[in-house]
């Protein structure tokens, strides 16, 4: 565990005047975004070396009076099962599905990534193609500056003596293609780019993370809230890639389309990584509460676990019956309209405002001193606003398929509610987490496809005026 403070107080230390105070928190508040932008750059060699525990789960310990070996027994798991920041690794896969998908590199993409990804690396390394089509493969020189690609070049050097048979001109070819990055390699980005915020395991206690509203994500319940599947799901790759290139309007979360394809993709087998532990963590961590001993046979079981969870969302994609988004009509506005404003129907303005400012009587409550004061939490306890649809700003995406799967599945982790065919209080593959809370808010009922597109047209019209 990291400590909080290397160097102890004590009564000799001086007393810092308000005056002080004041300045030195007024210049920390100007440096801060500039903190931000170096923070979000590539260029460090620095990696921590170990993840320790959350603070979650160091409080829950320590609130059971857990013994001090116990714990360590839960950390020398986990790092025998994913390593250290330093040397991430999945370690014990038994299952030869589970060790394909989470080692497999190129070969684990959907084909929306492979494909991208190999075109860019053909765009990438065309020098060193030209070399290779001309069968020069003795004359070519690999730039340690890409550490994998130098490394597996060696190596086939050593194994064929660089012989411009075609046999290894395609296995060059084939090399130099599908180059991709470690995971250790992501790790060492990772920290780079996205520990700041996110913290060392991917907890969202970074160094800047008590400054942003809203807070980062905490990837160790596997809840992220801009996903095509049904509430509380797992992500898709191509979820995590489309919150990488993009960002997320409105908050601290940047784009990083700047990067290469084969660094976005590791970056997403990293995220992933770390969500898996850190669900892994948390079961452990239960596990240890109630009383069961543990060990390295259970806490593997426990990966398997919390790796079936994300294995299966391909399968609870959400997709709409429409081939194409049906057209905007006047019909349409006005029975959008109607939803929005119905509380047997949408329920939608009940929080949003009549007029979708997010000014809604559920949104706000009177605080202790009888003042206005947010009433929305999301599933950690933070209070949250509703989103102002005037503004035709939406953090997971403005297009009609985004706010549709939005309305008919709910916003994971949050009290948005899903109020389409199937949905209802209680039930979700997100209940095992208690994430699952969202419908005690919005409609009591379900809406039809038609519906739901209906209010997709009405919200989308609310940013136009």
């Amino acid at each position: 565990m990291i400590p909080s403070s290397t160097t102890p107080f004590s009564a000799s230390t001086p007393a810092r005047s308000p005056w002080t105070i004041w300045i030195r928190l007024r210049a920390g508040a100007a440096l801060l975004p500039l903190l931000a932008l170096w923070a979000c750059n590539d260029s460090s060699n620095w990696s921590p070396e170990i993840y320790g525990l959350s603070e979650e789960s160091h409080l829950s310990l320590q609130e059971a009076s857990v013994a001090a070996e116990e714990v360590r027994i839960v950390e020398q798991l986990l790092a025998e099962l994913f390593g250290t920041p330093r040397s991430p690794a999945y370690r014990h896969l038994d299952d030869p599905a589970m060790a394909a998908d989470l080692t497999g590199g190129l070969a684990a993409l959907d084909q929306e990534g492979r494909m991208l990804l190999l075109e860019e690396n053909e765009l990438r390394f065309e020098g060193l193609l030209e070399f290779v089509d001309a069968g020069e493969l003795k004359a070519m020189v690999i730039s340690p500056s890409y550490p994998e690609l130098w490394r597996r070049w060696e190596v086939f050097m050593a194994e064929t003596g660089g012989v411009d048979t075609q046999e290894n001109i395609d296995r060059a070819e084939a090399l130099i293609l599908e180059d991709y990055p470690t995971l250790a390699q992501s790790a060492r980005k990772f920290q780079a780019l996205c520990l700041h915020c996110h913290g060392i395991s991917g907890a969202g206690d970074g160094p800047t993370s008590e400054f942003l509203n809203p807070r980062p994500r905490n990837y160790h319940f596997g809840v992220f809230k801009r996903i095509s599947v049904e509430r509380n799901t797992r992500p898709l790759r191509s979820d995590l890639r489309k919150i990488l290139l993009q960002g997320i309007h409105g908050t601290a979360m940047p784009s990083f389309a700047r990067l290469s394809r084969a660094g976005l993709e590791g970056l997403v087998d990293y995220v992933r990584f770390l969500s898996l532990r850190g669900e892994t963590e948390r079961m452990l961590v239960a596990s240890l509460l109630v009383g069961e001993s543990l060990d390295l046979a259970q806490a593997a079981e426990l990966r398997s676990l919390a790796w079936s969870r994300w294995n299966t969302a391909p399968e609870r994609v959400v997709r709409s019956a429409s081939p194409e988004p049906p057209p905007v009509s006047a019909d349409s506005l006005a029975r959008g309209r109607e939803l929005f404003l119905d509380p047997e129907g949408g329920n939608c303005a009940s929080c949003h405002g009549d007029t979708g400012c997010g000014d809604g009587a559920s949104a706000f409550e009177l605080d202790e001193d009888g003042e206005l004061a947010p009433a929305l939490r999301d599933e950690w306890g933070r209070t949250i606003l509703a989103r102002d649809l005037t503004e035709d700003l939406f953090r997971f995406g403005g297009e009609p398929l985004d706010v549709y799967r939005r309305i008919r599945t709910g916003i994971s982790g949050g009290p948005m509610p899903g109020i389409g065919p199937g949905i209802g209080p209680g039930t979700g593959p997100g209940v095992e987490l208690g994430m699952d809370q969202g419908a005690e808010s919005g409609a009591s009922g379900q809406l039809s496809e038609e519906d739901i597109w209906a209010l997709v047209h009405f919200v989308g019209s609310l940013g136009e005026n």
